[in-house]
């Protein structure tokens, strides 16, 4: 079936009702490039913080968006960290994973003013000039992800922030990414049990009394191509935050 995940698990149900519930066998996966019901973020998580502050003012325009949170951190202190637990709502009838395998990625910028609409010092905008981000890969050694586990729909890890690492005082960005790659993904047992062997095609065509007919042929490699075909467009995420760290 081919459609949007709602739709899919809709017709499923209807399915059910109307006379697939008496099947003896009966199996059913949904390859979606959608892996929860909504990207997790700050706004559902638990945060214990360490010689690092929690504050609103660092962005330049009010913010109260949950999904972003802002810290503040002293240039000398030693091992600052926060620790977050996330709560995740992964789709039904999704491919198995294994947690094991989840990665992250990070991206980093700093805020510096933005050229191109800086104003003469006697007419300055009010809040200040226009500030823009700029990437910054050498801001990546100052923030690192420690502990990661995922476990029971729990999204658990540690960002240990080096602040002698940034590249000076100022304000700096990052987007951290939780992915599962492809190679982590498991198809049911069932769809090994469904798959014809065509290495038995020609002693089957010797021996037909022998004929597995409840079985359909390259049934695993089918799936297993159409899972990465999905991947590779989608690359499908799980959770996806912004925090802005000041040092200084």
């Amino acid at each position: 079936m081919l459609g949007k995940y709602n739709d899919i698990v809709h017709y499923y149900k209807m399915l059910k009702v109307n006379g697939l519930s008496n099947f003896p066998e009966k199996s059913f996966i949904i390859f979606s490039p959608q892996l929860v019901e909504r990207l997790a973020s700050f706004e559902n998580s638990e945060i214990k913080r360490s010689k690092i502050k929690e504050v609103r003012q660092i962005l330049r325009y009010s913010s109260i968006n949950r999904h972003v949170k802002q810290f503040t951190v002293d240039n000398n202190s030693s091992k600052p960290f926060v620790d977050i637990t996330i709560k995740l709502y992964f789709l039904d009838h999704l491919p198995d994973f294994n947690p094991q395998k989840l990665k992250v990625e990070i991206t980093a910028w700093k805020l510096q003013e933005n050229p191109d609409n800086q104003k003469s010092t006697s007419k300055k905008e009010k809040g200040g000039p226009k500030k823009k981000l700029v990437v910054s890969e050498e801001a990546l050694r100052g923030l690192t992800i420690k502990d990661l586990k995922l476990l029971d729909l729990q999204l658990k890890f540690k960002v240990e922030v080096n602040p002698q690492n940034f590249p000076g005082d100022g304000t700096y960005c990052f987007k951290i990414v939780f992915r599962l790659p492809s190679e982590s993904y498991l198809l049911p047992r069932w769809v090994s049990e469904w798959d014809m062997d065509q290495n038995l095609i020609y002693h089957w065509q010797q021996n037909p009394t022998q004929f597995q007919g409840n079985t359909t042929l390259n049934l695993k490699n089918f799936l297993n191509n159409i899972w990465q075909i999905i991947y590779q467009k989608h690359k499908p995420k799980i959770a996806k935050l912004y925090c802005y760290i000041k040092r200084g």
